[in-house]
């Protein structure tokens, strides 16, 4: 395992809830990638 993988992870995706909507974001590297919402 790499130094930076252990530190900084290369894709981390949350999902969250804002203004009654799901919404997911993506980051790589600890910088924002893109943003979506889930359609039902």
């Amino acid at each position: 395992m790499a130094l930076f993988d252990e530190f900084l992870p290369a894709y981390e995706e949350y999902d969250f809830f804002w203004n009654g909507e799901h919404y997911g974001a993506r980051f790589v590297w600890g910088l924002f990638l893109s943003s979506s919402i889930y359609w039902d």
